[in-house]
């Protein structure tokens, strides 16, 4: 044997006692070594309140230039839209009625919508505006005597919901222009039009959605436009087009009622539903290996449009002014073929920081992304902490370990 291979296997022999050293259990001192410093255990909310309240809210009933438009009736929501448009110029105050050959509005429906759209009816009205208003405005004052004027048009066709939407478009009464055109140019006047509204009528069972305007949104949809063919004075009466496109898009909604020992979340009304965790009777800075929480879905309560119920739901960490933190965000899936079980697989770091600080905390439920949250009315319904079938309620399950 040269001296090269001696080497190696004096080398090789101690390596190989190492390695099989690892492969076997602990010794009898080593096992009570481990039993003694770490225990893991794990609580539930079938034996410990875990979650002691869930205050579900309506946070507001305004959709302002959020991408989207919502008209219609349906599951006792009402949705009115209004539109201004921007950008009128200053060069045609001279405008009368009768220079005005057509005014024309061009609508985009969009394929979401709530309610019967087989044998429902999606019928509405438009009027003039008649009284300002900002995103501050709601159902109410909307609704108030004189904020409308009279009605400059009506539609009363089918809006047939195909893979790709055929464009609205609808003539309006031209008597509202010439105001538009002549107040423009009078700089003491910040708005000289207040939009038109498009208002349901009273046989509407259906909530239809539209493109419109929106400020630093994730995804806007082609927005109202006004075609105005005219006679223009500065070109010899000859017929000239001009069009206006909306600046602001609003939709105020009267809702539906809900039932406050639910848990309920809805898009387009920004409801939402907090859990409120008590964690406390963990020890202080253990080691929180997993947190599950399981929602059941009460089906004869929730409904939702044409696309189908989503299947993604998120809780959101609420820091101690009230607000979703923006670095914390949970899901929620359906766990089962019918969709009535939905998991959060982990909410652990958010039960982690409530154990480090005060042993309580909020995690606010609510649709998962912008488009469930401001392009669709699906109410989603799950049984409250104080259902009478405690097999329905929220179930929370903690994985934890204790350091002696």
């Amino acid at each position: 044997m040269n001296q090269r291979k001696l080497i190696f296997i004096l080398f090789l022999l101690p390596v190989s006692i190492f390695l099989n050293s690892c492969n076997e259990g602990p010794t009898e001192i080593g096992y009570n070594f481990l039993q003694d410093t770490t225990l893991i255990k794990k609580i539930t909310s079938d034996d410990t309140t875990l979650i002691y309240k869930v205050e579900s809210k309506m946070h507001s009933t305004c959709l302002f230039n959020t991408g989207g438009m919502f008209v219609g009736k349906s599951h006792n929501i009402t949705g009115i839209s209004i539109i201004r448009f921007a950008d009128i110029p200053d060069t045609l105050s001279y405008l009368q009625e009768s220079d005005i050959q057509s005014l024309t509005l061009y609508l985009y429906p969009q394929r979401y919508a709530l309610g019967d759209t087989v044998n429902g009816s999606n019928n509405f009205i438009i009027k003039k505006v008649n009284t300002p208003w900002t995103a501050a405005a709601n159902w109410d004052s909307i609704n108030t005597p004189n904020f409308m004027d009279y009605q400059i048009a009506s539609y009363n066709q089918k809006i047939t919901l195909e893979d790709t939407m055929a464009i609205i478009i609808i003539d309006l009464d031209k008597k509202i222009i010439p105001e538009w055109f002549q107040l423009q140019p009078d700089t003491n006047i910040a708005i000289v039009n207040y939009g038109i509204a498009l208002i349901p009528d009273d046989n509407s069972t259906i909530i239809n959605t539209f493109g419109a305007e929106g400020i630093n949104v994730e995804e806007s949809f082609k927005s109202p436009s006004l075609r105005i063919i005219y006679k223009d004075k500065n070109k010899n009466y000859e017929i000239d087009t001009l069009y206006l496109s909306s600046g602001i898009n609003a939709t105020f909604f009267k809702p539906d009622d809900y039932d406050k020992n639910d848990v309920v979340i809805q898009g387009g009304l920004n409801l939402q539903s907090d859990f409120y965790f008590d964690v406390s009777m963990l020890p202080p800075f253990s080691g929180i290996n997993k947190v599950q929480l399981e929602l059941t879905l009460n089906p004869s309560k929730t409904y939702s449009g044409n696309l189908g119920q989503s299947k993604t739901i998120m809780l959101s960490y609420v820091n101690d002014t009230l607000n979703p933190a923006s670095n914390y965000y949970y899901y929620a899936e359906p766990s089962d073929s019918n969709s009535t079980t939905y998991i959060a697989q982990s909410i652990t770091s958010a039960v982690q920081l409530w154990n480090r600080g005060k042993g309580k905390g909020i995690l606010r439920l609510s649709p998962s992304d912008f488009n469930e949250q401001y392009q669709k009315l699906d109410r989603l319904v799950f049984y409250g902490i104080n259902d009478p079938d405690s097999t329905k309620r929220p179930k929370v399950k903690i994985f934890y370990n204790v350091i002696k």
